[in-house]
């Protein structure tokens, strides 16, 4: 195949059997060389390539790659999974021994992280919603600014006794 005349304006057009035959090349040299080869701009060639049902030897060579990688991301991501809920039965397993109660309580935070992370890798939903009744909420803003009014009221009054 000849590389066609570049003119200025629409770009030429390729006959069909052009069209199989630079998708051919495509399929076996990969786009950027065939584009090189041909003088066809690489994204027409993929675009041809698909049309006519066909892949190249870099695209199969990306896939193999790509997969064989996130094999590896996977088995990599179970063995922190594994030590997420390892770290966590550890720090459960110190936290029954523990009469400090500091100490309990940081163990505790620790379990409590390790586990949310294990479950996150796991792809389990770690957030916690809260419902609150409109009528409670309402009622809780009033009794709190109630109380600080009456703190506020109860510390000008000592304020003025001095």
């Amino acid at each position: 195949m000849s590389r066609p005349q570049k003119s200025a304006g629409r770009p030429p057009k390729y006959t069909e059997a052009e069209k199989e035959e630079a998708a051919e090349i495509t399929a076996q040299l990969g786009p950027s060389a065939a584009s090189r080869k041909t003088g066809i701009p690489k994204g027409t060639l993929s675009h041809w390539l698909r049309d006519y049902g066909k892949t190249s030897k870099g695209n199969e060579q990306t896939k193999k790659a790509t997969s064989v990688r996130l094999a590896q991301l996977a088995a990599k991501r179970e063995i922190v999974r594994e030590m997420f809920l390892e770290e966590t039965q550890h720090s459960l397993r110190l936290m029954e021994g523990q009469t400090d109660a500091n100490e309990r309580r940081n163990l505790a935070i620790a379990a409590g992280t390790t586990l949310d992370k294990f479950r996150l890798e796991s792809g389990e939903s770690t957030s916690r919603e809260e419902h609150i009744d409109a009528a409670d909420a309402k009622r809780k803003i009033q009794q709190r600014l109630a109380g600080r009014l009456k703190r506020e009221r109860t510390q000008s009054d000592t304020g003025d006794a001095d």
